[in-house]
């Protein structure tokens, strides 16, 4: 390192610092750097209360061990002069991709810097980063900026055929620029004439014009256009519709991200793209769409208030997190290139037809409890604000009641607004969205008080049976009143719902025994129906939407997208055009991590690994092929982890082994591994661990988890005595799903019984 050479250094409290180097050590492998804040530190940075760092505070000289930095360097800074200083500064850039040094400290501060300028928006080549900006930023999202981002990497992408008095040598080139307002053009020190454009472009070889116009032209970024989601979705658009391409979009992050937000932002840009076609004319009839564009589009959009209501909850990071993953396929009406060309389109129709949603991973254990400062789902909290008299119609145990009514959702010092709105404003629009999809009036009614049914059964309690054995042990229900309310709502006796929740029938191959519960089984028990209930309110509201929503049930056409001709092999039914978001958790590492962390982390391990293959291992045999030099690619390589959670023995399996043993408990699991995998570097254990608590060095950090309730929750198996009371349920969609599971349960046991019969 040279004497004067701007460079970061690590600090524990904010990762990296700017410095200058003072003076190098070459012999000992060190230097002396002076920390050198930006002007704007203290504006533009979160001081940490252990360590207020400010530029006053900050300029002193510190020793730096070379050894500890890869190849014994220092990360370089990105400088640039401005005309406002005479010194030279940080260098930002929308496409990170235009730095010169490309590291961790560049990546943090040319984000940092865009976030301070309140630009949640940087692209990194074809990837778009987002950072939360955790405010609402005026005209981010107008109709006005969806239209700008359609109009020029759609509509305008390429120059029109029709156009008059057109350059011949300007047309052979693709991704023509379209007109533009001179006050913009000059701002970005471009020519203001279309014949000064044209000289100015043909200024540009041939090949690097032809490499900057694929995919649909990245010479949008030379005329000024700020990264956005909605560049990503644009894009994507024209990828289906003029290539005839299904396309997939990933938005991946930590808790708190905005990737829901995202996601919500991306499918109102698609579902309404068509819209922004110059000289569109609205119809609400679409060929062979027996319910018209316009309902599609707000049964498409409705979907999100109705997920967000049931699966979205207050968590420490973020007041509106979503407690599942979700995969959702947009389908489109793509028109074939045959027929735009007929009608004189450059891009051909592609029309929302519809979706289908698939989800993963709802956490069902926040049903039963949260942390403190946390929430349960909001719809119980929505519910709970609706009307008087619509909850009388409910079931007359909400009249008057408050979150403190119910076990599974008390802490009163929860917030009451979630995103701005009231609990009561977010019940109207989730209402309203779920008459969309048909659940009104008595199927309303009949889920909500499926709802209240979770909530009472928190209420319960238990206690040792005072009349049974001490050795044998028993419980009973001593909450008498909660019981009876329950047995009204499920239409049931007070008895049928004791004897379930307390005892437990054994058979063995030529008898059964009645096996009374301790407390804390009963409770566990108790536990599990309701999480049970709520996960199949959940499914059902999965299927009412999918069933509204896809395309299949609701076209008559029988041609296929792009050869317009009827498809043998389904039967001549129509296929569609598909674009997929994948909205899944962000990495989580909370004060205590439990068996749902580990699922959503190991997730995400999973999609780190697919974006390190897709973006990197491609790029490193190309260039190792060239003899390029690259970077090492273990640093972003996380195999060694999911060696770890998927592995032949790896702890998804000793978790499940543990599952299946007579006595299986989390800290045997934990001990085992432990012990299988104690000279792992991505296994922690220390000697202060618990039994049951071990840790992962996670692609994105160290996590601790606590393992207790790993091997129930893994089980995930609902008593037989339980499933058969809620058969006998009056409420309709608890009656039917747990039918539905019962024969699962039955069908499932009848073909193991005749695999171990040879069959």
């Amino acid at each position: 390192m040279e004497g004067g050479q701007r460079v970061y250094v690590r600090d524990e409290h904010y990762a990296w610092l700017p410095a200058q180097v003072v003076s190098t050590d070459e012999t000992n492998f060190t230097c002396q750097v002076e920390i050198a804040l930006p002007r704007d530190w203290t504006d533009s940075t979160l001081l940490m209360p252990d360590s207020p760092l400010t530029k006053e505070d900050a300029k002193r000289v510190v020793p730096i061990d070379l050894k500890e930095y890869p190849n014994g360097e220092l990360p370089l800074q990105n400088l640039e002069s401005r005309e406002s200083s005479s010194s030279l500064q940080l260098m930002n850039k929308p496409d990170m991709a235009d730095l010169p040094f490309l590291h961790e400290a560049a990546i943090l501060y040319n984000l940092k810097d865009r976030h301070y300028r309140g630009v949640p928006y940087t692209r990194v080549g074809d990837i778009v980063v987002a950072m939360n900006p955790f405010r609402w930023i005026e005209g981010l999202y107008s109709s006005e900026k969806q239209d700008f981002y359609a109009q020029h990497l759609i509509w305008n992408a390429k120059k029109d055929e029709k156009e008059e008095n057109s350059d011949d040598e300007f047309e052979e080139e693709e991704g023509a620029i379209p007109g533009m307002g001179d006050a913009f053009l000059r701002e970005h020190g471009l020519p203001t004439t279309i014949d000064g454009l044209k000289k100015k472009l043909r200024q540009e070889s041939k090949a690097d014009w032809s490499k900057k116009n694929q995919n649909g032209g990245i010479m949008y970024d030379k005329l000024g256009f700020d990264p956005h989601v909605y560049e990503t979705s644009a894009l994507c658009y024209k990828g289906l519709a003029s290539e005839g391409v299904n396309q997939t979009i990933l938005v991946s992050g930590e808790s708190g991200a905005g990737k829901t937000e995202t996601v919500k932002i991306v499918m109102g840009h698609l579902a309404l793209m068509e819209q922004t076609r110059p000289f569109f004319k609205f119809s609400t009839k679409v060929s062979g769409n027996t319910i018209g564009a316009a309902a599609t589009v707000e049964r498409v959009l409705q979907s999100n208030p109705v997920f967000e209501a049931f699966g979205n909850a207050k968590t420490i990071r973020n007041n509106n997190s979503s407690r599942f993953g979700k995969f959702t396929q947009l389908q489109f009406d793509v028109e074939s290139l045959a027929n735009a060309k007929r009608g004189n389109r450059n891009t051909p129709s592609c029309l929302l037809a519809g979706s289908s949603c698939t989800t993963y991973l709802l956490e069902k254990s926040r049903v039963v409890s949260h942390a403190a400062g946390e929430r349960s789902y909001h719809i119980f909290y929505q519910l709970l604000e609706s009307p008087e008299e619509y909850k009388a119609q409910v079931w007359s145990g909400l009249e008057g009641a408050t979150p403190d009514s119910f076990a599974y959702i008390g802490h009163a010092e929860t917030c009451k607004a979630i995103e701005g709105e009231s609990d009561a404003t977010s019940w109207e629009r989730t209402r309203k969205a779920l008459s969309v999809f048909g659940l009104e009036n008595e199927s309303l009614i009949d889920m909500m008080r499926a709802l209240c049914v979770v909530l009472q059964l928190g209420n319960l309690t238990f206690e040792d049976d005072p009349a049974a054995d001490a050795e044998d042990g028993g419980s009973v229900i001593t909450s008498r009143n909660e019981l009876e309310q329950l047995a009204d709502l499920m239409g049931l006796t007070p008895v049928e719902i004791q004897v379930a929740m307390t005892c437990r029938i054994m058979k063995t191959r030529y008898d059964e025994c009645v096996v009374n519960l301790r407390p804390h089984l009963a409770k566990e028990g108790c536990d599990a129906l309701a999480k049970e209930i709520y996960a199949r309110v959940f499914d059902v509201l999965v299927k009412k939407i999918n069933e509204y929503t896809r395309a299949e049930n609701h076209y008559e056409e029988k041609t296929d997208m792009l050869s317009e001709t009827a498809l043998p092999e389904s039967g001549g039914t129509k296929t569609f055009g598909l674009i997929s978001l994948l909205d899944i958790f962000g990495f989580e590492c909370f004060g205590v991590n439990r068996f749902e962390q580990m699922c959503i982390n190991y997730a995400n391990e999973r999609l780190q690994q697919k974006y390190v293959l897709d973006n990197f291992k491609a790029v490193q045999q190309e260039y190792e092929a060239e003899g390029i030099e690259i970077f090492d690619f273990n640093v972003v390589d996380n195999s060694d982890v999911l060696t770890l959670l998927e592995g032949k023995i790896g702890l998804i399996v000793s978790l499940n082994e543990e599952c299946i043993r007579p006595n299986g408990s989390d800290e045997t699991f934990v001990y085992k591994a432990k012990l299988v995998h104690g000279d792992s570097m991505t296994l922690i254990q220390e000697k202060l661990h618990k039994p049951t608590e071990f840790g992962i060095n996670h692609f994105a950090g160290p996590v601790i988890y606590n393992a207790e309730g790993f091997v129930v929750r893994n089980t995930n198996k609902l008593p037989n005595d339980l499933m058969a009371c809620a058969c006998l349920s009056t409420n309709e969609l608890i009656r039917a799903e747990f039918n539905a599971l019962a024969e699962a349960v039955q069908k499932s046991k009848n073909m193991s019984v005749r695999k171990r019969g040879g069959n």
